[in-house]
């Protein structure tokens, strides 16, 4: 009866490990993809891409399937950032470029765009972002740490603007 539980307790450690060594043990790796629920922002979806950088650091790149001009912007970047684990919690923090300028090479120096807010891991599949904190700063600022030129959505003013996105399957 003891070996039984015993293989029994190797087989479900071993599966476990096998499971865990599939997904790297990255909760965030890989593509992902979803968007905005809230009403007034339905139809804004990205594609979200998550790359360790290191212990609890990744590279995060999301790119919008929406034009630029529903933004009152003539062109506008791919978002690119970074997710902080810190004290249990996901922090995210993206930057993108827009002008209005439709000269080439444009005569005018972009806005820098910063969005912050939390990640909540639903399951090892689909995740929660809650952005709090969307801001525009003038060329040559520090975003997140220079004074906005603008607030799109001021820390503690308002409701997230809250995007569900899934994990990419690989099929079978």
């Amino acid at each position: 009866m003891r070996k039984a539980w015993f293989l029994a307790f190797l087989l479900v450690a071993l599966a476990g490990s096998w499971l865990q060594a599939q997904s790297g043990g990255d909760p965030l790796r890989g593509t992902w993809y979803g968007g905005s629920s809230n009403p007034d922002n339905a139809g804004y979806k990205y594609q979200y891409t998550f790359i360790p950088t290191g212990k609890d650091r990744w590279y995060v790149m999301a790119d919008g399937a929406y034009n630029p001009d529903s933004l009152g912007a003539a062109v506008w970047t791919t978002w690119t950032g970074e997710v902080v684990k810190r004290s249990g919690r996901y922090e995210i923090r993206m930057i993108a470029l827009l002008t209005n300028d439709p000269v080439h090479p444009p005569e005018e120096l972009p806005t820098i765009h910063g969005v912050m807010g939390l990640l909540t891991l639903n399951s090892e599949r689909q995740v929660t972002i809650n952005y709090d904190t969307w801001a525009a700063y003038k060329w040559g600022d520090d975003p997140f740490v220079s004074e906005p030129q603008s607030w799109m959505l001021a820390p503690g003013k308002g409701p997230p603007i809250t995007e569900v996105i899934n994990r990419m399957s690989m099929g079978k």
